[in-house]
């Protein structure tokens, strides 16, 4: 594997290098392949490691470790897109840079279709895209176990104000300050997991995000 910027000559007839700097390797099949990078020598030596990482986990017929799933995640598709052609990343595994929005249309499809009720699958995929969005999450890579924690708790702390559908005598829209029960909080985390277990389990995502949340203790009087 070495890093390099191509030769080329220009409409003058004169020898110039290219902007981009360009990492050769050969892949697990001895295959070799030239990979632009970036312009900046040390982004594109960054992409050495994990890429090598790549083809060792592809020659072993493995799964990527977590942190090379992450680096994955967080490529330009460009770059992604030709790990794909090249076969060291499979279409499961480049789909965890799509934005989180399409994975909940293919989840909330997938419950519909497993014998669950329609109702069931739209109150699943409101509660998980409650989450997701008020925890600023665009693409897998965003999720982040200590953000969804805080969020919630905030939500039974200090709750949010929503818009009632009545208005007042001015015409007006009524708000109300709306705090969650610890019972709703359970309620909406337990969706965002079941979310994040369907990524793992269709090989969008290396490791499940929020597996180290649980839900919280509901007494008797937390009900009243």
């Amino acid at each position: 594997m070495r890093l390099y910027k191509e030769s080329y000559t220009d409409k003058d007839g004169k020898r110039k290098k290219t902007q981009k700097f360009y990492i050769d390797f050969s892949d697990h099949f001895g295959r070799r392949h030239r990979l632009p990078g970036f312009a900046e020598k040390r982004a594109t030596e960054a992409l050495m490691t994990p890429l090598s990482n790549l083809v060792s986990f592809r020659a072993a017929g493995m799964e990527p470790a977590a942190d090379t799933q992450n680096w994955i995640d967080r490529l330009p598709e460009r770059i992604r897109r030709s790990l794909v052609s090249w076969d060291l990343l499979t279409v499961q595994r480049e789909a965890g840079a799509r934005l989180l929005i399409n994975h909940l249309n293919d989840w909330q499809e997938n419950i519909a279709a497993d014998e669950k009720t329609l109702k069931h699958a739209k109150q699943s995929r409101y509660r998980a895209e409650k989450v997701i969005k008020s925890c600023g999450f665009k693409t897998i890579a965003d999720i982040d176990a200590h953000k969804v924690k805080t969020y919630l708790k905030r939500m039974r702390d200090e709750g949010e104000v929503v818009i009632l559908k009545q208005k007042d005598k001015d015409g007006n829209p009524v708000t109300r300050l709306r705090k969650m029960s610890k019972s709703t909080s359970n309620h909406y985390l337990r969706a965002a997991k079941i979310f994040t277990k369907w990524l793992m389990k269709e090989q969008r995502v290396g490791s499940d995000p929020l597996d180290c949340l649980e839900m919280i203790e509901v007494f008797e009087k937390d009900l009243k």
